[in-house]
């Protein structure tokens, strides 16, 4: 039977007393949802474990545009063939705009007319003056930013299976931006991923192919956390099965909040109890779904960790409630 916010409150409530003002219940509140977040960081919990699948777009293709040299305006013709109108989508997801064949990857500095539009470079944030490469007829834009699902934790891998190449391969930040100068038209399909926050996905370099690309992904997604003021009829994301490391951790922290003379239990040993249930349990959750055998090399393993290029040995995710 699933465990709800009211089950949760008056549990934390008889567990600290009696607390019936509304101080009582904001702090109520506040203790479930840190009680919740610090579950949601304990583990890889199989049943969070999802995949989705995302479009990477294929890249768009002008000819006879038209700039002026040390301007950030550039026009296209639209009678020509293959000539398309820009919209406020291709500034709101951050295409990356090309010139006939230079390296350097502009954004649009603002919303775009259907063919017209000024440049910027990706930081600044405003306008740049172009200089005129020795070819610029051609216009080429490409998109690597891509958002992630509700939800999103961190990533287990990014996969092409319909391209037959190995799962792009994690970079941070900074790396990613030191591989993405020199790799605009080197390869067909993507290699190296990142992310910014929870929010999404870079992609380099983007799809050089005419048609989308499907990929799946594979996530953490995390707990889902009451708001404010929610309802006592909605229910915690949480397994009926671990119910007692709910509790657990729900005692642990209202000690943290009140403080160890404001609870009818011992913080030491709630404490304890608390570790001896996650360390059961996170063993019991990692030994889920996780291959058992090796082929020339070590399984995969661990939060957030870049995947080598190679095969994809990574065995079947194990379904969970929810």
């Amino acid at each position: 039977m699933a465990i709800t916010v009211g089950d949760y409150k008056e549990f934390l409530s008889d567990s600290a007393g009696s607390m019936a003002d509304a101080k009582a219940g904001r702090i109520l509140e506040r203790t479930m949802g840190a009680a919740l977040r610090r579950l949601s960081r304990e583990g890889e919990w199989t049943w969070k474990r999802k995949r989705a699948l995302l479009n990477f777009e294929s890249r768009l293709t002008s000819k006879n545009m038209t700039l002026t040299n040390g301007s950030s305006l550039v026009t296209l013709d639209s009678t020509v063939l293959g000539s398309f109108p820009l919209t406020r989508k291709h500034y709101d997801d951050k295409w990356n705009v090309q010139l006939g064949g230079r390296e350097t990857a502009y954004v649009f500095a603002e919303p775009p007319q259907p063919y017209s539009f000024r440049l910027t470079l990706r930081y600044p944030g405003a306008s740049t003056p172009v200089t005129i490469p020795a070819t610029y007829d051609t216009l080429v834009l490409t998109r690597s930013r891509y958002e992630l699902p509700e939800r999103f934790s961190f990533l287990f891998s990014v996969d092409l299976p319909q391209q037959g190449v190995a799962p792009l391969q994690y970079l941070s930040r900074s790396e990613f931006e030191a591989y993405r100068i020199g790799l605009l038209n080197s390869a067909s399909q993507p290699w190296v991923y990142t992310t910014y926050g929870n929010e999404g996905i870079e992609i380099w370099p983007p799809p050089a192919s005419d048609s989308t690309i499907e990929t799946e992904i594979d996530y953490q997604a995390e707990l889902r956390y009451p708001e404010i003021g929610a309802l006592d009829t909605e229910e915690i994301d949480w397994p009926s099965q671990y119910e007692d490391l709910l509790w657990a951790v729900g005692r642990l922290q209202l000690a943290i909040e009140l403080g160890a003379d404001a609870v009818q239990f011992d913080v030491q040993s709630v404490a304890g109890e608390y570790s001896r249930l996650v360390t059961g349990y996170q063993a019991a959750d990692q030994g889920r779904g996780k291959k058992t055998w090796l082929m020339g090399g070590t399984p995969f393993s661990g939060r957030g960790t870049p995947r080598p290029f190679g095969l994809n040995l990574r065995g079947p995710v194990a379904p969970g409630p929810g």
